[in-house]
Formats: C-alpha cells, sequence, structure tokens
C-alpha cells in the first residue's frame, strides 16, 4: 500500500487536501425549497391561532375563526355590506342559490326515438349488429376489378427542361 507521500494523483484520485472532510456534505446549503403561491401562504395564515377575548374569557381560535366571527357579527348588526358578503360566502360554501336544472318534458314522439336508439345502442354493444345479416350489396364489392395503372416513369432534368445539347462532330 502507498503511503501518503507517494500518492499518485490522476483521473478518478484527486489530490487529498481538496477532498470532502468527513461528516461534511458537498452540498451544505442543501436544496432550496420550492417557491410558495398565494394559496398556500392564505391556508396558513388563516389557520393560525389567535388569542380572543369573548364574554369576558380568552379563547385560542383560528384567523378563519375569527374572521367569519366578526363578519356574522357586523351582518346581525345590520351592516348592509357584511350582510351581502355573508350571504354571498353561504351561497358559495353550501350550493345554496344555484339555479337548479329543470328537466324538460319530452313529448311521446321524442321519447320513443330515444328509447329506439337506446335499444339500438344496447344490440350494438351486445354483438347482435343488425347490419351483418343483410345481403351484400353493389357498395360492399371492390368498383373495378382491373389493377391500376402504374404511375409514368419520372423524366429526367434534361428532357423535363426542354433543353438539346447538340452534338459535336469530330
Amino acid at each position: 500500500m502507498a503511503t501518503s507521500d507517494d500518492y499518485e494523483v490522476g483521473y478518478g484520485k484527486p489530490p487529498k487536501h481538496t477532498r470532502f472532510r468527513k461528516g461534511r456534505s458537498g452540498n451544505p446549503a442543501g436544496r432550496p425549497k420550492r417557491s410558495r403561491n398565494l394559496r398556500t401562504d392564505l391556508e396558513e395564515e388563516l389557520n393560525a391561532q389567535i388569542t380572543v377575548r369573548e364574554g369576558g374569557r380568552e379563547k385560542r381560535i383560528r384567523k378563519q375563526q375569527a374572521l367569519v366571527k366578526r363578519h356574522v357579527n357586523k351582518a346581525v348588526e345590520g351592516d348592509l355590506r357584511a350582510l351581502h358578503g355573508v350571504l354571498d360566502l353561504i351561497g358559495r360554501v353550501t350550493g345554496y342559490g344555484e339555479p337548479e336544472v329543470e328537466q324538460e318534458h319530452l313529448s311521446a314522439e321524442e321519447q320513443a326515438l330515444i328509447d329506439s336508439l337506446r335499444t339500438r345502442f344496447a344490440d350494438l354493444m351486445a354483438g347482435n349488429n343488425r347490419r351483418s345479416k343483410r345481403k351484400e350489396s353493389f357498395h360492399d364489392k371492390p368498383h373495378h376489378d382491373k389493377p391500376k395503372p402504374k404511375a409514368p416513369k419520372a423524366k429526367t432534368r434534361k428532357a423535363r427542361s426542354g433543353i438539346r445539347r447538340a452534338r459535336r462532330s469530330p
């Protein structure tokens, strides 16, 4: 085994003084954290706890709860803007106030058409294709028995341009 004095430096063998020390990382700062977006920041802030005084007692609640309480209390006191905001929030959260889709009543003719289409589709899915049972028609056969004619050979460049060279006589 070679001693430290006659250590050969070369490909794959860096000098000992430039190597990483034991217990040290080659990337001390580590991988950078990913950037945060507005939604993440907002959720974190709304979930943070704060201390509020309610009825002479201190309580720890989330900021989101405090915000909703204040908004609802202002609406109850008669603030029209707060009332509108609370009603809008209720509509968004619960889906209350969204227009219900009324089903149109179909005539007997339209219903019969839909029923026939359903049965045809069910037959197709089951493999009972009615078209496979019919007789061959003109459209099922090839229209010609002759092979297609071959394309003419491409002319050379000289022949296409129409230029002819005059022959030299000796």
